[in-house]
């Protein structure tokens, strides 16, 4: 059972445990930092002259969605420092399923040691990687116009219009984002 507790709240920033909380140290990180069955990172590290003053570190997200910490040499993403400090992987499998399809939710009963080929099969599975759902998430409709700016075509992304037009897709977003011309055409983002 997991207490419900918002990330980065009055409470994350708390000492004091969590409802059945646990810490343990960080693979490579000993006696410097710990990270919680909950996903919660504990700072041991000295301050000029002040002693030693355990706090609670802040989390951020990374541009996946996925919940990360910054240790003082590198970023962490919080899944996989629960997953290493808390679940055995005696096949050294080498990716961490979130069960629940929730990117910020690194409690340790929620993760998985997998391969990317059951990882892949478990997001499809439950729907998280609907195709439709994708493109309306990441994707930005792409409108092609002639050199008068007459309207062409559009395309539901910038990969749906490399692949029509045989245009690289990295020259159409760059296209769109500076406002170019690719091989006589001027794309743009649809607004």
């Amino acid at each position: 059972m997991y207490e419900e507790v918002e990330v980065n709240s009055e409470r994350w920033f708390d000492l004091t445990p969590l409802l059945n909380e646990e810490f343990r140290d960080i693979v490579g990180y000993e006696g410097k930092y710990q990270v919680s069955n909950y996903g919660r990172y504990k700072s041991f590290i000295k301050c000029s002259a002040h002693p030693i003053i355990p706090r609670i570190m802040k989390v951020s997200y990374n541009r996946k969605g996925y919940l990360t910490v910054h240790l003082f040499d590198k970023y962490l993403t919080c899944h996989r420092a629960v997953a290493q400090a808390f679940i055995p992987n005696p096949n050294n499998l080498p990716q961490v399923n979130h069960k629940d399809l929730n990117k910020q939710n690194p409690k340790v009963d929620n993760l998985e040691w997998c391969t990317n080929a059951e990882n892949q099969k478990h997001s499809w599975q439950n729907g998280a990687r609907n195709v439709e759902h994708m493109l309306n998430v990441t994707s930005k409709k792409t409108v092609q116009y002639d050199l008068e700016m007459n309207k062409i075509a559009t395309f539901r992304s910038t990969g749906e219009a490399s692949r029509i037009t045989g245009i690289s897709q990295s020259g159409i977003s760059q296209c769109c984002r500076k406002n170019g011309i690719i091989r006589g055409y001027i794309f743009r983002y649809e607004i």
